[in-house]
């Protein structure tokens, strides 16, 4: 095909073909080339270090992500004990101001939320009626 990109000519277990970009020199991938063999394996032990790290302390923390409202305030919820457990200092209370500056933030979001919410409830039906849609 002209103009499409070039792909690793190695095979996978399964008998697919490897999609990842070739290097230069071989026309396999980082990873199928045995020239970087060692670099390939040093980087997949890096990888599972810090998968394992990962979930290590998502566990821990009872974190799941900042992909929700809530797991927004679990964040901050963690940061502020981390940042009360300090010792007293500018750097504390620096950090202590901007985390009070973000819940205000959030619960002023969240007030908005629950005030929209409550006159689509009221004004749901009328809204649907007439064909206007938030």
């Amino acid at each position: 095909m002209v103009g499409s990109t070039p792909t690793c000519s190695a095979r996978k277990s399964n008998g697919d073909g490897c999609r990842a970009t070739p290097m230069r020199e071989s026309g396999l991938c980082f990873w199928h080339d045995p020239d970087y063999a060692a670099e390939a394996k040093e980087a997949q032990r890096i990888g599972g270090m810090r998968h394992r790290t990962e979930a290590t302390i998502s566990a821990a923390y009872d974190f799941e992500g900042l992909r929700t409202v809530d797991q927004i305030w679990r964040f901050i919820e963690l940061a502020a004990i981390d940042t009360l457990r300090l010792e007293n200092g500018a750097v504390r209370n620096r950090t202590m101001g901007s985390l009070s500056q973000i819940a205000m933030k959030l619960l002023g979001i969240g007030e908005h939320e629950e005030r929209l919410r409550a006159i689509e409830d009221v004004l749901g039906s009328k809204l649907k009626k007439d064909g206007r849609r938030r």
